[in-house]
């Protein structure tokens, strides 16, 4: 057993360290707790990031389409012009050759 000069040089009293031990236990626990709360909310936002990714070339395939679409509506609406104006040229010609000019 210490003596007296043995419990004058400790530090804490056994029931202090019991204590520090069972507050250090109770914090080691909560940290657990995050650590395992973090890596639930990493492994979702590694999901998140991968749809990200599937939405942004989703996006791009749609305005690569989008651009293409455009471009052929141009080409149509300048044929349709062109139709259009043979047609009238078409009819003029006939009418001016109904009524004799």
């Amino acid at each position: 057993m210490p003596d007296e000069k043995d419990k004058q040089k400790q530090w804490y009293s056994n029931k202090d360290l019991f204590e520090m031990m069972q507050e250090l236990k109770d914090n080691l626990s909560e940290t657990n707790t995050y650590i395992k709360k973090y890596n639930g909310l990493r492994s979702k936002l590694d999901i998140a990031c991968e749809k990200v990714e599937q939405n942004n070339d989703r996006v791009n395939k749609l305005e690569k389409n989008q651009s293409i679409i455009l471009s052929t509506l141009k080409r149509i609406s300048w044929g349709t012009g062109i139709v259009g104006a043979l047609v009238i040229t078409a009819i003029v010609t006939a009418l001016l050759g109904a009524i004799g000019l």
